[in-house]
């Protein structure tokens, strides 16, 4: 008898719920009720508000906090991969030097926990030019998506662990 390996992947939503984000959530609705309904991967979402901070906040309980120095040593490095769901400042056109350390921040602490990030942006990245999008983007040596085709075919060419950033390559001033 052998034992039977199991490749088993476990999803870390992450949804941005400042008010630009709010036109997108009804397109989030199928996959967000699908997780409800245990109809796919293991899976849990969170929300937080332009970045990820000391916190991040259960999607159905806005109020329950969740402290990332509990859920991050939850995370399974060869399993976990995160979706992050946000516009990361281009829906209103505005740079933040505030939100960009902030996220910088929040993935050096989350990429030795994880297999694999994926950032959806939800508008054209024509719209990131002078935004904090723009930046992060950089950060993430260009592989923020969109949800326009050419972007989401382009990423599922990719093999996932050639995309993958190391933490010392994020924002290394900081």
């Amino acid at each position: 008898m052998r034992p039977v390996r199991v490749r088993r992947t476990e999803l870390l939503l992450l949804i941005d719920d400042s008010p630009a984000m709010e036109p997108f959530f009804p397109a989030l609705q199928p996959l967000i009720r699908a997780i409800d309904e245990a109809r796919t991967t293991l899976a849990s979402v969170y929300r937080f508000t332009s970045y990820p901070g000391e916190y991040l906040y259960h999607w159905h309980y806005p109020t329950k906090a969740e402290p990332l120095t509990n859920l991050l040593p939850k995370l399974h490095r060869n399993r976990t991969i995160v979706l992050i769901l946000s516009d990361a400042g281009a829906a209103t056109a505005t740079y933040s030097q505030e939100r960009i350390e902030g996220i910088a921040n929040f993935l050096k602490a989350l990429f030795p926990c994880i297999r694999q990030l994926i950032w959806l942006n939800p508008l054209p990245s024509k719209r990131w030019k002078q935004t904090s999008a723009w930046t992060i983007n950089a950060i993430l040596n260009g592989k923020m998506l969109t949800y326009e085709p050419a972007s989401l075919r382009i990423a599922t060419r990719e093999n996932p662990q050639e995309g993958k950033i190391e933490a010392w390559q994020i924002y290394p001033h900081l």
